[in-house]
């Protein structure tokens, strides 16, 4: 008997799918000739408002790989996860890289070697960092595990506060006071190394276990709203008069305000009451095939001269929509395939 899906975790995943569309199409057409114009401001808007993705696909994954019900031998980290993950990011890599290196759809034997050792020398398109991102989380899943075994929530909280100090709150005090004095103490201890996404590998597992009251969710749901308007207004004051395409410790993963929007977003739909929908299920199990074939989509339409500059404001969402829709249909027909599909997307 098939296990019950985890219904909420799908409507996470296919939220944060539709929105990494949203980032990625957002920042296609976003060139320095452009700062300061009123699409170069929609494109942010758009952009920033998406950017919680990552951080909630991080706890997503947390929350099941940290889950001690769930069976997880070390074995089965490298056979199941891992080799997934490698495989895709080789052959995607490699689907990547011959376009990048400008080979375009003539193929030949060099140009399929050429961009195989790109995809193993770790140089492949720029929206594959997450599956690197992801293999260095999951070596690291057996020792959190342990961790999560003997953990109390106060210790977890404290991880999860170390995570945010480190990866979070000082970056920003180095970029606002532009004084590296506590990121040079961190690099020297080495904390940086994977602590800021730990935390939220973590964090995801925290949530899922936790039961707020209504007046936490609360200051959680008001701070979020806040500091998306504070950096709404600090984008739009500032960017354009430091010639920035955004300001980085605002549109940053790991920024204060993307990561308690991702929180918020997490606690509202783990609390709320679902009636399930078949398409929400299979875009959350489509979601991997969709992250990794959307860009290249992305780059078809840029090669065609379509435009997000004229008409900005409902551009980018056609453009998003219509791309989640092609990338869903791609990555549902790949996993269809015998054998490999399961790799693949």
């Amino acid at each position: 008997m098939e296990k019950e899906r985890l219904y909420y975790a799908d409507v996470l995943r296919t939220a944060a799918i539709i929105a990494v569309v949203f980032v990625h199409v957002s920042g296609a057409w976003l060139t320095e000739d452009i700062i300061g114009t009123d699409a170069s401001s929609i494109m942010n808007i758009y952009s920033l408002l998406s950017k919680w993705c990552v951080p909630i696909f991080v706890m997503l994954s947390g929350m099941f790989m940290l889950d001690l019900k769930k069976k997880i031998t070390i074995k089965d980290i490298y056979l199941r996860y891992i080799l997934r993950v490698f495989i895709a990011l080789i052959v995607w890599g490699t689907f990547y890289a011959h376009f990048d290196l400008g080979y375009g759809f003539s193929i030949s034997l060099s140009s399929i070697t050429d961009s195989f050792i790109h995809a193993l020398s770790a140089d492949t398109h720029y929206h594959l960092w997450f599956l690197y991102l992801m293999i260095g989380l999951y070596v690291l899943t057996p020792i959190l595990r342990s961790f999560i075994k003997s953990a109390k929530a106060k210790e977890r909280l404290y991880l999860i506060s170390i995570s945010l100090m480190i990866g979070t709150i000082i970056p920003t005090i180095e970029a606002i006071f532009k004084d590296d004095t506590l990121l040079r103490w961190v690099s020297m201890t080495h904390l940086d190394t994977l602590t800021s996404y730990i935390g939220l590998y973590v964090l995801g597992y925290h949530l899922k276990v936790t039961e707020l009251n209504k007046r936490y969710r609360n200051i959680i749901y008001i701070s979020a709203i806040c500091m998306t308007v504070i950096a709404l207004i600090i984008e739009e004051s500032f960017a354009a008069k430091l010639h920035l395409l955004n300001i980085p410790y605002i549109f940053n993963n790991l920024s204060l305000n993307n990561i308690m929007v991702a929180t918020s977003i997490f606690i509202f739909a783990k609390d709320r009451r679902y009636k399930k929908s078949k398409l929400i299920t299979a875009m959350s199990l489509s979601s991997f095939g969709m992250y990794l074939v959307h860009d290249y989509l992305i780059n078809i339409l840029y090669s065609l001269g379509v435009s997000a500059i004229d008409g900005t404001i409902y551009m980018i969402p056609l453009l998003s929509i219509a791309i989640v829709i092609i990338s869903f249909i791609i990555s549902y027909i790949i996993t269809k395939i015998p054998y490999i599909g399961h790799y693949l997307a």
